[in-house]
């Protein structure tokens, strides 16, 4: 028996994506660019990008590159905006299918992945294999044991660009937003930021087999497709967990167990252990308000929050992940538009719409407050006091001024801190661990390492390292201190005053901005 997986990316997504190219004519930093979660997946359950198929009988997985990645430049540019079912989208689903008929065995478990229209993709290939199986192969039709999506958008035939009458969608490539009866489990993650009216989501009628749940930012954060990935990270992350949880017999690899360099014999393929690693962060940076910089207000509106019956806005309550929560307590700026109250009205019954929140436990409960107004008001969670010897763990995201651990740490009493070896996070291009990097090893060219020598006793904590990690008392760097120097047995951190504890790479105040990934540790009271 063998674990068939079939992932389907977005459109324009491909591999190549992965490329590290610099802005400003190959001077400036690194484009914002990186393979989807879809890919992810693919690579992560043992797929490669080699042209001849795989022989694991175990566990094989088939990709397919987004739409508007085949063909001649104008072909391309006609599925990207017009994705006709015939060309592009009807030659995937042919392959998906082709593909599981040369290698389907009875006994065999298939599981399905999608993004964006490639998700579209995914549903509509498993509502045609019931279909079409009788026509091309003996025995029943296989059954999708699960199938996991990211941000459907299922715009095939033309664009839907300025139709906000028409929200949800009319011109998909199945109908009534149902669920294919061949498919036993679903998980459909939603972007709750998205504001382009082209890219309104699909969602799936409520259904006993399906978990719809909407994360914070816009498409590509919640499907992938960025180098800054934190938020992206986060959705793949509870995807992975998701499929973990449901004991399913997926062989799911290790980042760092990745042979990179056999993946694909194209030059053009160069993926590498940076691209896959796994970093979530409900801080990371959100890619919405780019995206209304390149258009026109009128092609952009907020998405509804809402659950499905019959294609119909219904009086079921949707769930939003944590992270939502998480993000408006630590950014002030987070504004989403979809909690507004005059945003939460159902429209036939002009009652107000109420959601639920996922917690990092599992556990599904009504917020603390019903509307973004209500929740902007809501204090705070109480700070923890640790208990003797009880170690609690402690999430560091580079691209923070100050990462809040809801810990307190009270004066004069003593602290030893522990970190995990292995861990990476990034100052820009810079791949370092814990104990961050000097310009000696580093930095190559005199002028550069003269410009960055220039700058060492700006740093945070001016006797610490480039990124090393650092924390300090409450949101301030008057008690700043080194971390690592406090992981001995015979060395404790006794904190001058009580206060939350906070932590952070130590950089420049004003370049957080390039910064990913984050650092875990512990904190014990001794």
């Amino acid at each position: 028996m063998a674990n068939l997986i079939f992932c389907f990316d977005g459109t324009c997504n491909e591999p190549e994506d992965a490329r590290e190219e610099r802005a400003a004519f190959g001077f400036g930093s690194l484009k914002d660019n990186n393979i989807t979660n879809v890919l992810k997946l693919h690579l992560l359950l043992g797929g490669n990008l080699r042209p001849e198929p795989s022989t694991d009988q175990t566990q094989r997985s088939y990709y397919y590159s987004g739409v508007g990645t085949y063909g001649s430049r104008m072909q391309k540019l006609r599925n990207i905006l017009f994705a006709p079912d015939n060309e592009d989208v009807g030659a995937i689903i042919k392959r998906g299918i082709k593909d599981l008929v040369r290698e389907y065995k009875a006994g065999d478990e298939v599981y399905v992945f999608g993004f964006s229209r490639g998700a579209a993709i995914a549903r509509c290939f498993a509502a045609r294999i019931p279909t079409i199986w009788p026509a091309v192969a003996e025995g029943a039709p296989p059954k999708i044991k699960f199938m996991g999506v990211f941000d459907t958008v299922a715009s095939v035939n033309k664009p839907n660009v300025f139709k906000e009458e028409n929200k949800p969608g009319s011109d998909v490539v199945f109908e009534n937003h149902t669920l294919a009866p061949c498919v036993e489990k679903a998980l459909h993650i939603v972007a709750l930021d998205e504001r382009r009216i082209a890219f309104m989501p699909t969602l799936i009628n409520k259904d006993d087999r399906v978990t719809e749940i909407w994360f914070p930012g816009a498409h590509a954060d919640v499907g992938g497709g960025y180098r800054y990935d934190g938020l992206s990270d986060q959705t793949l992350e509870f995807m992975l967990e998701f499929i973990q949880d449901s004991n399913y017999p997926l062989i799911i690899a290790d980042p760092r167990t990745i042979d990179y360099p056999k993946l694909s014999t194209d030059p053009e393929i160069l993926i590498e252990f940076e691209d896959v690693i796994i970093q979530p962060n409900p801080l990371g940076k959100s890619h919405e308000q780019e995206a209304r910089l390149f258009i026109k207000e009128k092609a952009l509106t907020h998405r509804n929050l809402r659950v499905l019956v019959n294609g119909v806005t219904s009086v079921h309550r949707p769930v939003l992940h944590h992270s939502v929560l998480d993000r408006l307590y630590y950014d002030p700026l987070y504004n989403p538009e979809p909690l507004l109250q005059e945003s939460l009205i159902n429209p036939y019954s002009n009652q107000p719409i109420r959601f639920d929140i996922q917690h990092s436990d599992g556990s599904i409960q009504p917020p603390p407050a019903p509307s973004l107004k209500q929740l902007r008001k809501q204090p705070r969670r109480p700070l923890t006091k640790l208990q003797t010897g009880v170690p609690a763990t402690v999430k560091v995201y580079a691209n923070q001024l100050y990462n809040a651990s809801g810990i307190m740490l009270e004066k004069g009493k003593s602290y030893r801190f522990s970190i995990v070896d292995g861990q990476h996070w990034f100052d820009s291009d810079i791949d370092c661990g814990p104990e961050g990097w000097n310009s000696a090893n580093e930095i190559s060219g005199f002028v550069k390492r003269s410009l960055i020598a220039f700058y060492e006793n700006d740093k945070r904590v001016p006797e610490g390292k480039w990124f090393e990690l650092c924390g300090t008392i409450n949101c301030s760097d008057d008690h700043a201190f080194r971390i690592l120097n406090y992981l001995a047995d015979d060395s404790v951190y006794k904190p001058a005053v009580s206060g939350e504890l906070c932590s952070f790479a130590n950089d420049l105040v004003d370049f957080y901005g390039n910064n990913m990934g984050l650092i875990k540790y512990s904190v014990t009271l001794v």
